[in-house]
């Protein structure tokens, strides 16, 4: 899920969080405003890989490493876009108003738990009951497709609103691969990732917290998978022992 320019990709926290409400286990209110059913789901060709890594003037190994680690390969499932509802995201973008109503939907990013619970039940269910709230802030708060780019970022890839974003994300992988391309080059991440600099590239891409979840080690040893060469003496920006999984 990526990116610090003023709009962080993901870890992004408020000066004063407050605690938390009880999240009660509830089943989803009836559907208002249903969400876009599936779609073609076309997948990315070599043809548009090839061109998109001309485009940004990098490797295709570099690119198939960032797709792997954050979506693994493969931008859906059953013709619906991959995604992850980000509670805090929700909350920053309605200024905190569903966090007594809805704990489950809006909650800072101190309160782990309550994320952690969100991030293992069916996303397009977290997603629809969001969506009947307040649909532009709930599409903004999930990471979208392929590259897990944030919905916030929609504009950087050339879409004016974020309802015709969503629409795009269903179509197929060259629309989340063209939200890749606009993200990469409007937070300047492009040269980290020419570089190989998994390092730098992770600590923009998925934020503060990236070595929580080992996302440098993980760009790195999937770049070589894909035939990518480390930087000498760098090892691509893994670290030999020390962290955990």
């Amino acid at each position: 899920m990526g990116k610090h320019a003023k709009r962080s990709h993901r870890a992004v926290r408020g000066k004063a969080e407050p605690k938390a409400a009880p999240v009660e286990d509830r089943p989803p209110p009836p559907v208002i405003h249903p969400l876009p059913p599936p779609g073609p789901g076309t997948p990315l060709t070599p043809a548009d890989l090839e061109q998109a890594a001309a485009t940004l003037n990098v490797d295709i190994p570099a690119m198939k490493a960032v797709a792997t680690v954050e979506s693994r390969g493969s931008g859906f499932v059953g013709g619906r876009p991959k995604i992850l509802f980000e509670l805090h995201y929700f909350r920053k973008f309605t200024d905190g108003k569903y966090d007594r109503s809805h704990p489950h939907l809006s909650a800072p990013y101190s309160s782990k738990k309550v994320r952690k619970a969100s991030y293992h039940k069916d996303q397009w269910v977290v997603l629809q009951e969001a969506y009947d709230l307040d649909a532009d802030a709930a599409i903004r708060s999930c990471s979208w497709g392929m590259f897990q780019v944030m919905g916030d970022f929609h504009d950087m890839g050339g879409w004016s609103d974020s309802e015709s974003f969503m629409r795009d994300m269903f179509v197929s992988e060259t629309q989340h691969l063209r939200l890749f391309i606009g993200y990469c080059r409007e937070t300047h991440l492009v040269g980290y990732l020419g570089k190989h600099d998994w390092r730098g590239f992770a600590s923009h891409y998925n934020g503060p917290d990236y070595r929580v979840n080992q996302y440098d080690t993980k760009l790195a040893r999937a770049f070589v998978q894909f035939g990518g060469t480390p930087p000498p003496g760098r090892g691509g920006g893994a670290k030999k022992k020390g962290r955990r999984r």
